[in-house]
């Protein structure tokens, strides 16, 4: 596991109603919008730094401007920076743990990195399916 440094700007945008992705190696740009904000990115840095970083915003900024311009005259609500847990891998997977005369059911699901918001439907329905496998185990 090694931490994924992500800077995002979260502004009010209610006319965007369009994703755009671009991935890069150490940056990547993105434009998503939620439901009352959208969210403009970012970074993805392999190191533990959680200030927010001047040349990232601008980064940020000047290229998802460029992609959609209106995003100029949008209102920037906050600026946030978190770490990420990412591996080579995503793992989602399905343990049994044998303790003290007990199985402990666990699903896996991490290590998505800066991608965990694009990938979040298609891991959580796979891990939902790994619960039910789980739970229909006992059954049979």
């Amino acid at each position: 596991m090694k931490p994924v440094r992500g800077q995002v700007m979260k502004i009010k945008a209610p006319w965007q109603n369009h994703t755009y992705i671009i991935d890069c190696h150490n940056k990547c740009s993105y434009i998503i919008p939620n439901i009352g904000l959208t969210t403009l990115g970012g970074t993805k840095q392999i190191n533990y730094n959680t200030r927010i970083s001047n040349l990232d915003r601008e980064h940020i900024k000047s290229t998802c401007e460029s992609i959609v311009p209106s995003l100029r005259t949008a209102e920037v609500v906050r600026e946030v920076v978190g770490l990420r847990p990412s591996r080579s891998k995503v793992r989602i997977e399905a343990e049994i743990l044998q303790r003290q005369n007990k199985h402990l059911k666990l699903v896996h699901n991490y290590g998505h990195g800066g991608a965990g918001i694009t990938l979040s439907i298609g891991c959580a329905k796979e891990a939902a399916d790994l619960v039910e496998m789980l739970l229909l185990r006992n059954k049979l």
